[in-house]
């Protein structure tokens, strides 16, 4: 087989495995650096290039991952295992929270 050959073979038969890896390496390296809006942003758009080949539970275990220290400590996260969705509105919150407390402001009220 001629070495173009091999490799569009290659590239056919692998190509789907190689994203998938590739989009998991950077979904390990995503961290919140500012808003958990932010980030959630950054990982569903990662988490989007992958399909439905990530199950939820591990789309919540990498979300927890990449969230800075002070939200992923908290306890009430750690029992959202499958609703991406929920953690990350419930992230979202924690972080408002956070960034209230440190400005010497309330929390704004929801409905």
């Amino acid at each position: 087989m001629a070495w173009a050959a091999y490799k569009g073979w290659i590239e056919g038969t692998f190509q789907s495995k190689l994203a998938f890896d590739k989009a998991i390496q950077l979904l390990d390296r995503l961290n919140q650096r500012k808003s958990v809006r932010d980030y959630s942003f950054q990982f569903n758009n990662l988490v989007a290039s992958l399909g439905s080949e990530l199950s939820v539970r591990l789309a919540c275990s990498k979300f927890r991952n990449g969230l800075k220290p002070e939200l992923a400590s908290h306890a009430e996260l750690n029992t959202i295992n499958n609703d991406l969705l929920l953690l990350q509105r419930e992230a979202a919150r924690l972080d408002d929270i956070s960034w209230n407390a440190r400005q010497g402001r309330q929390p704004a009220a929801h409905d």
